[in-house]
């Protein structure tokens, strides 16, 4: 059972003295289209129109409860509305009452990459545990996704995102995590930062609010002093590639026909085995130790947490391989793109031997003024890495391109590039494909 279950307990959350119909709540949405029979359905403000004014609709669709913002209800006597004069500050408290009210382990997840699939891993491993949907990990998401908690869950992974100063804080504060995961420091979004520094300090507002009791999961590397200083935890630990990380995660060998890495596993620099994984690339060596770590400090061990993640493959749009056309080999990571992911992007490209490499690249977007730097040191990060031709795509690719030098080839028309893979695709070749979401790199998939 919902925690959030019944109409009553949203006055009752909200302090409302007001008794209703005990209507069941089944579900939650924000979208009066998807809402359905006992629906509790939130009118929230848009960019363009505001969700109350749709609450008719919800309502013809039998919803429980609508709350929407005042001004909205006419005079109809409708009894299952809730006015307020802010409908994402009601939903927020709501899921703050619901939050308050869960026993089990919120696990807080955020970083620059790799914060969806660290967290997909450990809703793979973890058993009764409830998950963040999709992306929904705003100030709109991470409160419906804690609306969404449930009695019989003993975890809940919930992923934050941020692209403002405060956000992490924020919406720490709505999930009061028990365990904070830092997958990563990089350039997502720095022109919604400012600079890598202000980015560290926003990312680590998700181990500033622990409780003492509560454990704080980083990536180790130059930044592992300021995690000490900032940590309110006892416990932190460090996991990546390195032997000194308290989890490390070494890459053995890839079994590329399989699409599988050997991974050896090593817990305060003490082999404790290894394990096959269906999640390519040094990256996800990453994203999996991270998540071993979380689980590992629950009590689980590496044998149940390779068992448990046997039927994870590469996440949508995320470093998936695959036969393309002519039997070629194509790489989707076109899920989004920064320089740090698409640096390991490329590295994957480049540990393909025997074959030709060709890196497909949309432009990487949000990264303020220095955008052009960005996308030349793509191209010379491509050429050290012995890419045989990078094929661009977009505003500033063709800085990628100009930088790669003579196999480098700059395309404007989408169906040009198309024609040209096309006819390029053989059995031979190994095509890497990746662009920020905003590029729809994967319209290129299908020729």
């Amino acid at each position: 059972m919902r925690i959030l279950h019944n109409v009553n307990q949203v006055y009752s959350f909200l302090n409302i003295s007001k008794t209703a119909d005990p209507l069941p709540i089944e579900s939650i949405c924000i979208n009066s289209k998807q809402a359905s029979k006992h629906s509790l359905f939130f009118g929230l403000p848009g960019e363009n129109t505001d969700g109350s004014k749709y609450f008719e609709e919800a309502l013809a669709k039998e919803a429980a409860l609508c709350i929407i913002k005042h001004g909205f209800k006419d005079q109809k006597n409708h009894t299952a509305i809730l006015e307020c004069e802010d409908v994402l500050f009601t939903m927020t408290e709501l899921s703050k009452a619901c939050r308050q009210i869960f026993k089990g382990k919120v696990i807080g997840i955020t970083g620059s990459n790799g914060k969806t699939t660290t967290k997909e891993i450990i809703k793979q491993a973890l058993p009764n545990i409830f998950a963040t949907e999709g992306n929904l990990n705003n100030e709109i998401g991470v409160p419906i996704n804690i609306l969404n908690l449930e009695d019989s869950h003993h975890y809940a992974a919930i992923e934050m995102g941020a692209a403002k100063m405060g956000d992490i804080k924020y919406l720490s504060s709505i999930a009061l995590q028990d365990i904070g995961v830092i997958t990563s420091i990089g350039r997502s979004h720095i022109s919604g930062f400012g600079s890598v520094e202000a980015i560290l300090e926003e990312k680590s507002e998700i181990i500033k609010n622990l409780p003492f009791d509560g454990l704080a999961v980083v990536p180790f590397g130059q930044h592992v002093d300021f995690w000490n200083s900032v940590k309110t935890s006892e416990k932190l630990v460090t996991f990546g590639l390195d032997r000194r990380a308290d989890y490390c995660f070494d890459i053995v060998s890839n079994d590329l026909d399989n699409s599988q890495q050997k991974i050896e596993v090593f817990i305060k620099q003490k082999r404790i085995g290894f394990f096959y994984s269906n999640l390519l690339g040094a990256h996800n060596a990453l994203n999996l130790g991270a998540a071993f770590a979380v689980c590992h400090n629950l009590g689980m061990q590496l044998e149940e947490f390779s068992n448990r993640l046997k039927e994870l493959s590469n996440i949508h749009n995320r470093l998936g391989l695959a036969k393309w056309i002519k039997n070629s080999t194509i790489i989707d990571d076109t899920y989004n793109a920064n320089p740090d992911s698409t640096i390991a992007a490329l590295k994957y490209l480049a540990s393909f031997s025997g074959k030709e490499k060709i890196a497909v690249l949309g432009d990487m977007l949000e990264l303020g003024n220095d955008s052009k730097e960005y996308h030349s040191n793509i191209g010379e990060m491509a050429k050290a890495l012995d890419i045989d031709i990078l094929l661009g795509f977009g505003e500033f690719m063709q800085y990628a391109v100009e930088s790669f030098g003579s196999n480098g080839i700059f395309f404007t028309s989408e169906a040009e590039l198309k024609d040209y893979l096309k006819e390029y695709a053989a059995v031979d070749k190994v095509f890497l494909l990746k662009g920020s979401r905003g590029m729809k790199m994967e319209r290129f998939k299908i020729i």
